[in-house]
């Protein structure tokens, strides 16, 4: 990185501090800008419950934070640490504010997948047992299936939740189609056997669902999806 382009970077760094304060202590109705925690869904919020209570989850990490309403649902939930990581610096530290009085929550500022990367290289994350919500697909770069392929080499019985996912014989959830083929389907994804998942969908209809009635898929290894063969809210595909 040359002097210009480092001191862009540290000027968006620092001015992005005083407008994420700015917002989050005197416009609180950003906080919560899709109606809550999982876009608002009661259903999707029972499923998530649901899913860590089966898998008997040991951490819990999150990509896509935005500005951490769903992160503080999952932290005022559960116990076990929660990682999160958040590509934009606005939103990143307007969740840092959000976030500071949990103490088992760690927000970091980087891309989806180099903080993937970082994790599994990290011996005091766990390898075992954990829950995955990727959702830092808002953009024109689709990490998607890259944050798979990297969850899935590194860790065993896992339990993957995918915002914003097609939800086959359900339109009434939607779900991001970026073009090019860039849809969120598991046509996308590709042969799941090549990951060794599992998918499960939602058991609610998006009629009886609530808030934003995003689509989602839960994904699972053989180990995780037999704890979740005995979910509720979920059903396999």
């Amino acid at each position: 990185m040359n002097g210009t382009a480092a001191a862009r970077r540290a000027m968006i760094w620092v001015m992005s501090r005083p407008v994420a304060a700015w917002e989050y202590y005197f416009r609180p109705e950003l906080r919560d800008p899709f109606g809550g925690p999982f876009n608002g869904q009661h259903a999707r919020q029972a499923a998530f419950l649901e899913v860590i209570r089966l898998l008997q989850v040991n951490a819990i990490v999150e990509t896509g934070t935005f500005r951490g309403s769903t992160t503080q649902f999952i932290a005022e939930q559960t116990t076990v640490p929660v990682w999160t990581v958040e590509a934009r610096l606005r939103f990143y530290h307007f969740a840092r504010l959000r976030l500071a009085r949990f103490h088992h929550v760690h927000i970091s500022f980087d891309d989806s997948r180099t903080y993937l990367q970082r994790l599994a290289a990290d011996s005091t994350v766990p390898k075992r047992g954990v829950f995955f919500y990727l959702d830092a697909h808002w953009y024109e770069d689709l990490p998607l299936r890259d944050e798979i392929s990297i969850v899935t080499r590194h860790w065993s019985e896992v339990a993957i939740m995918v915002d914003d996912f097609e939800v086959p014989n359900d339109p009434g959830y939607k779900f991001d189609d970026y073009g090019g083929g860039r849809r969120l389907c598991l046509q996308y994804l590709g042969p799941l056997s090549q990951y060794g998942l599992q998918a499960f969908f939602p058991s609610v209809s998006a009629a009886d669902e609530t808030g934003m009635r995003r689509g989602s898929v839960v994904l699972a290894d053989s180990l995780g999806a037999s704890h979740l063969a005995r979910a509720r809210t979920l059903h396999p595909a």
